[in-house]
């Protein structure tokens, strides 16, 4: 059976937000076996994923590093 329509994006984004950390782990122990220059960790940036419950098709996101 397949979820409501909110419940789906609520799923959809906490999937993208775990996505996020666990690339962020890889990367951090790719650069620590010096298989990478540097490596800018992500981790407490993931919620940012949350605001695609609120954008429109039309809105436009300028993503920064802190």
């Amino acid at each position: 059976m397949p979820l409501p329509a909110p419940q789906a994006r609520l799923l959809a984004v906490y999937r993208a937000m775990r996505t996020a950390r666990e690339v962020d782990v890889i990367e951090a122990e790719l650069a620590r076996a010096g298989e990478g220059f540097f490596q800018i960790g992500g981790t407490g940036h993931e919620s940012v994923a949350a605001i695609d419950l609120f954008l429109k098709p039309t809105d436009w996101v300028h993503a920064h590093y802190r």
